[in-house]
């Protein structure tokens, strides 16, 4: 008997990535410790133009806020990286520690938002 259980409960904490039913499996990641590490790198140089500036979470969704100069078109910094920005926030989202989270971006006057949120990072 003793030895089903910890089977079960060794398949639960090798599948916990995939299946969403069990957060008690989730590692011990608190979502305001990476922000606070987020915070420490900044201002972050992006390599594309972009500058990460601020980094803020309210409790729910995580803003991440770039300023970037013309180099870029908003539409290029909209339509990129989705996989990377969910490889980042899934297991965050998963966990329900975030909501979701937005990528504002500020060029030329203008400003752009792009959020992630369980759906988009399934």
């Amino acid at each position: 008997m003793a030895g089903a259980a910890g089977l079960c409960a060794t398949a639960a904490f090798l599948l916990y990535d995939r299946i969403d039913i069990i957060p008690f499996a989730r590692g011990a990641t608190d979502i305001r410790h990476e922000i606070s590490s987020l915070q420490e790198t900044l201002p972050a140089e992006q390599g594309d133009g972009s500058v990460l500036e601020e980094v803020t979470f309210d409790g729910r969704v995580v803003t991440l806020q770039f300023v970037a100069d013309e180099r870029v078109g908003m539409d290029a910094w909209r339509t990129r990286d989705e996989s990377r920005r969910c490889q980042m926030w899934k297991k965050a989202l998963r966990a329900r520690q975030v909501t979701s989270v937005e990528y504002r971006y500020r060029a030329a006057g203008s400003v752009s938002s792009v959020f992630i949120d369980r759906a988009v990072c399934g």
